[in-house]
């Protein structure tokens, strides 16, 4: 939920010409969200038999290209 309501804040950092607030928003609650949701996506996949990394560093291993892989 924190990843969709964080997003649009964001964007209207952004049309007010806010870009620190803009960069912390997305840097901070949003990637935070969506390294969440791309664990669970691994998990997911691999019945949660992996581990991705700390941050996420191994998460193109397990990523196809059309989801962001390599």
């Amino acid at each position: 939920m924190k990843f969709w309501w964080v997003s649009t804040y964001v964007a209207k950092a952004l049309w007010r010409e806010e870009q620190s607030y803009a960069k912390f928003a997305m840097e901070v609650p949003v990637r935070n969200m969506l390294l969440r949701m791309l664990e669970w996506y691994v998990g997911t996949n691999t019945d949660f038999a992996v581990s991705v990394g700390k941050s996420g560093k191994l998460l193109n291993q397990y990523l196809d290209e059309e989801n962001g892989g390599n």
